[in-house]
């Protein structure tokens, strides 16, 4: 699975939730952020694949695929919503290479409310352990994070059966599903049509 590098994600206030109305603190805030995104880089994943803007803004408008995880929870940080930045005082941020569990929760999961829609949570990679391709970093499926599911967006034109039969391949059961749009709300949910035979 590919990594997200911290400067690459799509929110421009990734690890940077704070007032920085002071020229010094923001400063010291950017530093921080730019020395955190050095040698880390984090996967996100959505608690809940029926939400109908998530596969529109990350699943190449229904045409994609989403992937299931079990998750070790030791490792899986719930973003916190917030309606306004976090004040902040500059030692706080000094001392972040070594920050209290508090501070270091708000930095590096905290999210403007507006994206509550995306029910988020968080592991963040130690880019150092992992090898880089062509500048990208990629992290292995392994029993702190096992493919449970493969979820076929509802315009996705690749075959169920042939998903099916790559993931049989896996280790461990994979439960493969086609989606449609709910008849009654707004939600993705499973075409029955093409449920497993158990």
């Amino acid at each position: 699975m590919k990594i997200s590098r911290i400067g690459d994600l799509n929110d421009p206030f990734e690890l940077l939730p704070f007032n920085i109305q002071d020229k010094k603190l923001r400063a010291a805030a950017r530093l921080t952020r730019d020395q955190i995104a050095k040698t880390r880089g984090v996967l996100c994943f959505s608690q809940n694949w029926s939400n109908p803007v998530l596969w529109s803004h990350y699943a190449d408008k229904h045409r994609g695929i989403a992937l299931g995880f079990e998750v070790r929870d030791r490792f899986a940080i719930p973003v916190s919503y917030e309606k306004t930045l976090t004040e902040v005082e500059i030692d706080q941020l000094a001392s972040s290479a070594d920050p209290s569990e508090d501070f270091g929760r708000a930095l590096l999961a905290t999210k403007f409310e507006d994206w509550r829609y995306e029910n988020e949570f968080r592991i963040f990679i130690d880019l150092t352990q992992h090898e880089s391709e062509g500048g990208l970093y990629f992290c292995y499926f392994d029993s702190d994070l096992v493919l449970t599911s493969v979820v076929l967006g509802a315009r996705c034109t690749v075959p169920i059966e042939q998903v099916r039969k790559l993931v049989s391949q896996y280790p461990h059961k994979v439960r493969v599903r086609q989606a449609r749009m709910a008849f009654t709300k707004f939600e993705v949910t499973e075409d029955e049509r093409y449920r497993e035979k158990t």
